[in-house]
């Protein structure tokens, strides 16, 4: 059970998260995964930045492990948001067009959705920061989404395929996760 994609659009909030967990665990329901879906963080991106709705992934992660369950959650490892502090700090590490622009890897949540360049050193590394991060909290599930932005067609920081790419990134998650 999880909170689903729509929680970006109806703001799920820590609270719903605990009351969710607590009927669970008090309906003694056969569910072995609680998994925190899209709408916990400030941007996609900004993974370890939380929305105003959040106060703490480890203490969601405290209540669903002390339930005896495991915590699961939500990443799509490699899109960002235009927005997001990540494009702010760091706009290098985007995949980009032949012309420049950063490449659309479509368009959701209402915006447009911008690709994370895994080739380039410090977008690798950061990625796998944020994994073992996220994996340090306590969180044993992850549901990895939108995978196929790392494939894209692009100029990469390392001059190779889309697909080369790709696979470069799900090593990274593999490692780290």
């Amino acid at each position: 059970i999880w909170c689903s994609w729509y929680s970006y659009f109806t703001s799920v909030t820590e609270a719903d998260m605990v009351e969710n967990i607590e009927a669970i665990d008090r309906l003694d329901l056969p569910v072995d995964v609680v998994q925190l879906d899209d709408g916990y963080q400030q941007a996609h991106g900004d993974w370890l930045t939380l929305s105003d709705r959040f106060e703490s992934l480890e203490g969601i992660v405290g209540r669903i492990r002390a339930t005896g369950r495991r915590a699961g959650i939500w990443l799509a490892p490699f899109l960002v948001f235009p927005d997001s502090d990540l494009v702010a700090r760091h706009p290098e590490w985007l995949l980009r067009g032949p012309g420049g622009d950063p490449v659309v890897a479509g368009h959701n949540w209402g915006r447009d959705c911008l690709v994370l360049d895994v080739t380039h050193p410090g977008a690798a590394e950061w990625l796998v920061a944020v994994c073992e991060t996220i994996v340090g909290m306590g969180f044993d599930f992850f549901k990895l989404d939108f995978l196929f932005a790392g494939a894209l067609v692009g100029r990469r920081h390392e001059e190779m395929s889309g697909l080369r790419a790709y696979r470069e990134g799900m090593e990274l998650l593999r490692r780290s996760i």
